[in-house]
């Protein structure tokens, strides 16, 4: 009975965990000071109303890596700003492995206070298909 109840658990664990290899480990974060620094001198840029993208010049060897600004001018409440962070990190998180391998810079614009959730992820997705090209 015991063995039965963990079963259980554990099978209730795996319904809700990422599939293999769409996760967002620390190491595909931009953690550092430094490398936001790198990003912002040294980038090429891609916008849209809702976002600009700041794309790192050289290759990395670990993959695409992701940092965020949603600054308080986006909005003034720290529900609608981790709001638009947690879009952009899962939008990411389920597109990493068809971007390029380089560090990227998301910077969150005004607009993506009023924009619905499915708004702002197609406009992601949009920019990150211009990556490729």
């Amino acid at each position: 009975m015991h063995d039965e109840r963990k079963a259980a658990q554990g099978s209730v664990h795996e319904k809700h965990s990422s599939p293999r290899g769409h996760c967002f480990p620390g190491s595909l974060r931009l953690k550092q000071r430094a490398d936001y620094r790198t990003v912002f001198d040294k980038n090429k840029q891609f916008s849209n109303r809702y976002f600009r993208v700041l794309v790192h010049g050289e290759p990395n060897r670990t993959g695409p890596r992701l940092g965020i600004v949603v600054s308080r001018r986006v909005s003034k409440k720290s529900v609608e700003r981790n709001r638009i962070k947690r879009q952009i990190r899962e939008c990411f998180r389920v597109h990493q492995h068809h971007l390029i391998d380089r560090d990227l810079v998301i910077i969150a614009h005004r607009d993506c206070e009023s924009a619905p959730n499915s708004e702002l992820r197609n406009r992601l997705i949009k920019l990150f298909k211009q990556l490729e090209n």
